[in-house]
């Protein structure tokens, strides 16, 4: 499946195989860039983590008027520069009973 543009995408019940497809194909391209950035294994992989869960509920604002690569960099660099506590899983914690919404 080719994923560079959003209209390939399909309907809603190719979403999930696109998302699967977007993971497998940009994860370790997201890690590098978390990595380079912060300087940190450690944080590099919660960060892409946060990134996908991003990817994941913006799904519906990529309008695929430029390279998904384009998109999905900016989203990862934003999230780097996010402050910890504006992470999506630290305010799912913070909300929940004890445990990460999944």
């Amino acid at each position: 499946m080719d994923v560079s543009t959003k209209h390939e995408w399909g309907d809603s019940d190719g979403d999930e195989q696109a998302l699967d497809e977007i993971f497998r194909l940009h994860h370790r391209r997201v890690y590098a860039l978390c990595r380079r950035m912060t300087g940190n294994a450690t944080e590099a992989e919660d960060l892409t983590q946060e990134v996908f869960i991003q990817v994941f509920r913006k799904w519906g604002s990529f309008r695929g008027e430029s390279a998904f690569t384009t998109w999905l960099h900016r989203l990862t660099v934003n999230q780097v520069l996010m402050p910890p506590e504006n992470y999506a899983h630290a305010r799912e914690y913070s909300r929940g009973s004890g445990s990460i919404a999944r």
